[in-house]
């Protein structure tokens, strides 16, 4: 009887350390050149290129919800966690609202070009799980 609780605590135990590491599902693949979608908390490796992106948070978020008149347009700031050549680095990268077209931002030989998503409307609050980020990444 022994044996088998203690087989069955380290199933278990395994079953739930396995769940906690990312699969290869769990990355998106992306290319130079083309737009992908990468979700708060999820992260994205650059295909034939040593970089891979993490949509880490968004710090904050004040840009004029649609449905409302602002005397200022506020802005969207997030942190994008980038590893490249082993070591990590974090940018934080802000998107003006009332602007429907996309941000640019310099990172070394790269250039990200993104806005995030969804924009605030009046009376709806958004979740953190929800925003996401349009990013293309090029190079210089």
């Amino acid at each position: 009887m022994k044996r088998i609780i203690l087989y069955l605590l380290a199933f278990l135990s395994l079953a739930l350390f396995v769940s906690g590491c990312p699969t290869a599902s769990d990355v998106i693949k992306a290319k130079l050149g083309y737009e992908f979608t990468l979700p708060v908390g999820q992260t994205a490796v650059v295909e034939g290129e040593d970089l891979e992106l993490r949509f880490k948070m968004v710090l904050s978020d004040n840009r004029c919800p649609q449905g409302a008149q602002c005397i200022i347009a506020g802005e969207v700031r997030i942190i994008l966690e980038i590893k490249q050549n082993g070591s990590s680095d974090s940018a934080e990268l802000s998107h003006p609202g009332l602007f429907e077209g996309y941000s640019l931002a310099s990172y070394g030989q790269y250039q990200f070009i993104f806005k995030v998503l969804p924009y605030p409307e009046v009376g709806h609050q958004i979740a953190e799980d929800d925003y996401e980020l349009k990013l293309t990444v090029t190079t210089s």
